[in-house]
C-alpha cells in the first residue's frame, strides 16, 4: 500500500519533469529579456542625462541672452527717451522762434501799413497843397516817388511773408533741428539787417517825423 503510493508519487514527479524544464526555459528567457530591458533602460537613462545636460546648457545660454537683451533694451529705451526729450526741447524752441518771427512780421506789417497810410495822407495833403502851387512836372516826380515807396512797402511785406513761410517750412520738416535753427537765425539776422539798411527813395525825398 505504501509502495503503491510512493510509485504513484514518483510517476507524478516524473511527469512533472518536462513541465519544470519548460518553466526553467521560460524563466531563463524572462531573465534574458529582463537583462536586455535593463541594458536598454540604462542606455535610455544615459541619453536622458545627456539631453538633460544639453538642455541645461541651452537654458543657461538662453537666460544669459535674455539678460543681455533686457540690458540692451533698457539702454536703448533710455537713449530713445533722451532723444525724444531733446527733440521736444528743440520743437519748443523752434515753435518759440516761429512765434517770435510771426510777431515780428505782424509788427513790421502793421508798421508798414501805418507808414503807407501816413504817406497816403501826406500825399493827399501835399497834392492838395501843390495843386495850385506846383507845376505838373513836380507833381509827376512826387507821384513817382510815392509809387516807388508803395512798391517798396509791398516788396517788404512779400519778403517778410516769404521769410515766415521759409521758417514754417523748416519747422514742419522735423529733421536736423539744430541746423534749421542756425539757418533761421541767419535768415532773421539777414532780414533785420536789410530792414535797417534799405532806403526807398535814394536820398531824394524825406518827410519830417510827425
Amino acid at each position: 500500500m505504501e509502495v503503491t503510493r510512493v510509485e504513484a508519487m514518483a510517476t507524478k514527479l516524473h511527469a512533472f519533469i518536462p513541465r519544470c524544464s519548460e518553466i526553467e526555459r521560460s524563466l531563463q528567457q524572462l531573465d534574458e529579456k529582463l537583462t536586455a530591458s535593463s541594458a536598454t533602460c540604462r542606455h535610455h537613462e544615459q541619453l536622458a542625462a545627456l539631453e538633460t545636460a544639453q538642455l541645461g546648457h541651452r537654458l543657461a545660454d538662453h537666460r544669459a541672452d535674455l539678460t543681455t537683451l533686457r540690458t540692451d533694451t533698457t539702454a536703448a529705451h533710455d537713449a530713445m527717451d533722451a532723444v525724444i526729450q531733446k527733440c521736444q526741447r528743440n520743437i519748443h524752441l523752434c515753435l518759440s522762434k516761429v512765434q517770435v518771427a510771426q510777431r515780428s512780421h505782424s509788427e513790421f506789417a502793421a508798421s508798414t501799413r501805418a507808414s503807407v497810410h501816413e504817406l497816403a495822407d501826406a500825399l493827399e495833403a501835399h497834392a492838395q497843397r501843390i495843386q495850385n502851387e506846383a507845376p505838373l512836372q513836380a507833381v509827376t516826380s512826387l507821384k513817382k516817388d510815392v509809387d516807388k515807396w508803395a512798391d517798396w512797402a509791398g516788396r517788404c511785406d512779400s519778403h517778410v511773408q516769404l521769410s515766415v513761410r521759409f521758417i514754417e517750412w523748416f519747422f514742419e520738416r522735423g529733421e536736423a533741428y539744430e541746423a534749421n535753427l542756425q539757418l533761421m537765425e541767419a535768415q532773421l539776422k539777414h532780414l533785420s539787417l536789410r530792414q535797417v539798411t534799405r532806403q526807398p527813395f535814394d536820398g531824394r525825398v524825406r518827410f519830417a517825423d510827425s
